[in-house]
């Protein structure tokens, strides 16, 4: 939004937490020290520690914590020499730790292997990354990965990425849960619900109630009127 970092933590917060309130999940990109588009995947991107908390990782900090934001995603380049989304101080020090950051985490669209130097899934895996973005053969890889190698330590990493998955969701308007603006939890109920609940609900009773006729008159076919 700007190159003031105090300004960007305050947007970030606000949009974000605007589409909280209605039950979205925002995925914030590109985090972080993705400032060039020429050989950004690969390109190694350097800054002191100082830098990056007053400038860089803010709009993500108010994004996650004022926010209460549930989705963000890493970028391509290196962060010092590391690849972002095997970056482990980034991800699970600074977002899990320090802020709290309970959502998901995904990749940005790169595909790869589990053998590649760059964009290894195992890593990502167990340096935070909970989703890979666009790339549909990693699940199977890291299933065959986990069995090849009788891999445990990936196996709780994959639950544990699950987890954050299914919880991002279920505070979602997918799991019926929104952010009020006096930052409660509170349940989601639209029209679209009360319909389908509503047809649910009476075609059941209709049901039961249509059902009951048919054994009333089977019974009463079957003994006939009672003589006196």
């Amino acid at each position: 939004m700007s190159e003031d970092g105090i300004l960007n933590y305050n947007v970030a917060a606000n949009v974000v937490g605007a589409a909280r309130r209605k039950g979205l999940i925002m995925n914030i990109k590109h985090c972080f020290l993705n400032n060039q588009e020429t050989g950004r995947q690969g390109v190694s991107t350097w800054c002191n520690e100082q830098a990056i908390r007053e400038i860089y990782l803010r709009p993500f900090e108010g994004a996650l914590t004022k926010g209460r934001g549930l989705g963000i995603m890493t970028s391509y380049n290196r962060i010092g020499a590391r690849y972002a989304a095997t970056h482990e101080p980034l991800m699970m020090n600074v977002m899990r730790g320090e802020w709290g950051y309970k959502g998901l985490i995904i990749d940005d669209a790169l595909t790869g292997s589990n053998t590649s130097n760059y964009s290894n899934g195992p890593a990502m895996l167990a340096c935070g990354t909970d989703l890979f973005c666009l790339d549909g053969g990693r699940g199977s890889q890291l299933k065959q990965w986990v069995e090849q190698n009788d891999d445990l330590t990936i196996l709780k990493h994959l639950q544990r990425a699950n987890k954050n998955i299914m919880y991002a969701i279920s505070r979602s308007w997918m799991g019926g849960i929104r952010i009020s603006d006096d930052d409660i939890q509170e349940s989601m109920n639209p029209w679209w619900k009360k319909t389908i609940n509503g047809t649910v609900i009476s075609s059941s009773v209709i049901s039961v109630a249509l059902f009951g006729i048919y054994v009333f008159f089977e019974v009463k076919s079957k003994f006939g009127p009672v003589e006196e």
